[in-house]
């Protein structure tokens, strides 16, 4: 939509932000896997990215293999996902009504908000994702009725859970002890319920984060793929293999998580919020553009006026990121560079017509 509605050069700058943003993001997402079996056998940080590769390292070959054996991997532990965390989610909202008071309320009125904003920061990782249905549009037998109502329900499910998790998660950990950024559904299972509860969901949680793993390879393929096919990116990543699946999308992006595990290698775990906070900026900037897009052709002053309210509220939140919006502002003074040299580039031809 942003592609189509504010111009191919703002269209193309975001296809480039989104890529080199999944290329931060996916790693990470590696991590978080590779954290439980890290927390159930206390291993070491470089330890944990080597785990996180081999993760991606074979997802990514069942991705060239197969679009079928993906999808089932999938099938078969969706249940769990659910399962457990709407365990955890009961576990941890479970008799914390008083603790909720002093946690989040007593915070509130003193003027302590960095409760408040470790809440919006692990909340908004809800919306992260949504972007991959919008590459499996072809997977879809009925895209207008199918598309519809799988987003409606996933938005709801996923709402309730993170909420929830969230409010156990702000409730019960604290801030600053490494396993609450590493673990937290474990943590907080071993908090409320002991060690052995804690190990237990640790190896459910890494069975389920498999879920979301395969999802992140796949997903960035896709979008990779069609960036190819919009000559956008060379053309070579949108080639399929005899499995119909784009192989060399797959691997170009295997060899980015490497490179971008290597940086976390070298740089330590501190890196790992840091890119955090930058993935989170540009999908903020996303948000924002696509609806200023909304804004841009809706026809209803009540729609406009919504979208502005919507934009507003994004954007005071954007702000927030402070030094995290480097890579959004480089991005967009490319933009406005190309722009600038396009005017210039159409002023002087016209000029030059008689």
């Amino acid at each position: 939509m942003v592609h189509i509605i504010l111009g191919d050069q703002m269209g193309v700058s975001i296809t480039w932000l989104l890529i080199i943003s999944l290329i931060m993001l996916v790693p990470i997402v590696g991590i978080i896997g590779a954290n439980y079996i890290g927390y159930l056998f206390n291993l070491s940080e470089p330890l944990r990215v080597i785990v996180a590769w081999l993760l991606l390292g074979f997802f990514t070959i069942v991705n060239t293999l197969d679009t079928r054996i993906s999808l089932k991997i999938q099938g078969v532990t969706s249940i769990l996902l659910l399962m457990l965390l709407f365990s955890i989610t009961l576990i941890s909202l479970f008799g914390s009504g008083e603790r909720f008071a002093q946690k989040i309320l007593v915070d509130f009125r003193i003027g302590n908000f960095k409760p408040i904003w470790l809440g919006m920061t692990l909340v908004f990782w809800a919306f992260l994702g949504w972007e991959n249905l919008s590459f499996t549009t072809e997977e879809f037998k009925n895209v207008k009725k199918d598309l519809n109502i799988v987003i409606a329900a996933s938005y709801l499910i996923m709402m309730l859970l993170y909420l929830g998790l969230s409010a156990g998660v702000i409730i019960w950990l604290d801030p600053n002890n490494p396993e609450t950024i590493r673990a937290p559904l474990a943590e907080v299972a071993r908090v409320k319920l002991g060690a052995y509860s804690g190990a237990t969901v640790a190896t459910i949680a890494f069975l389920i984060m498999l879920i979301n793993i395969n999802a992140w390879v796949w997903g960035p393929s896709r979008m990779v793929f069609d960036a190819g096919r919009k000559n956008i990116i060379p053309g070579i990543f949108s080639r399929l293999n005899r499995h119909h699946t784009p192989h060399y999308a797959l691997y170009a992006l295997l060899f980015s998580y490497s490179v971008a595990l290597m940086l976390v290698l070298v740089a330590g775990p501190r890196i790992i919020p840091i890119a955090i906070k930058q993935v989170n900026s540009v999908f903020l900037l996303l948000y924002i553009l696509s609806i200023i897009s909304f804004i841009k052709i809706s026809k209803s002053i009540y729609a406009k006026g919504i979208g502005a309210l919507a934009a507003g509220m994004l954007i005071f939140f954007f702000m927030e990121f402070g030094p995290y919006l480097i890579l959004p502002a480089i991005i967009l003074a490319i933009i406005l560079l190309k722009l600038l040299i396009k005017t210039h580039a159409n002023t002087t031809e016209q000029q030059k017509i008689p």
